[in-house]
């Protein structure tokens, strides 16, 4: 998913108000504690994927990323893959064309690769469950967050 916010062309607050001056003062104490050791890498992570997920919908989500997440325990970290990576490049570097020739672009670009080369993709009744599960443990790691938060 890429997200676009044209600051050229509407008055709009940093990431649509998504992120705060308090989120970024508590973004410095909490890389802080991670520099020093004080808290963990997944610990970080786990901040950083409560701080700043917002404009992500659970239904752009592949099921498979659902699926590592409920694999994995607290420490983990899900791993990125370089076709994420070229995947997003793609899109940024489209969307900055179109941007440049004054083309409108949508204000959310999703592409879920998995499902557009599956030749069955999961129903609705499967995801949901993966959904509600992963939701569970997402929020179970942001309480941790935010009580390791409290100590920093």
């Amino acid at each position: 998913m890429a997200a676009v916010y044209r600051y050229d062309i509407e008055n709009i607050k940093p990431l649509m108000g998504e992120l705060t001056e308090a989120q970024i003062e508590i973004f410095h104490k909490t890389r802080l504690a991670f520099d020093e050791g004080k808290i963990t890498k997944g610990l970080f992570l786990d901040f950083i994927y409560d701080a700043f997920t917002g404009p992500i919908k659970p239904t752009d989500v592949p099921i498979e990323q659902f699926e590592e997440l409920l694999r994995e325990n607290d420490e983990a970290i899900v791993p990125q893959l370089g076709t994420t990576s070229r995947v997003l490049s793609s899109l940024v570097v489209e969307a900055t064309r179109r941007i440049a020739n004054g083309e409108v672009v949508k204000d959310r670009i999703v592409v879920d690769v998995p499902s557009a080369v599956r030749i069955h993709n999961p129903s609705l009744f499967k995801k949901v469950p993966l959904m509600l599960r992963t939701l569970i443990k997402i929020n179970k790691r942001a309480k941790r967050v935010q009580e390791t938060l409290k100590d920093i």
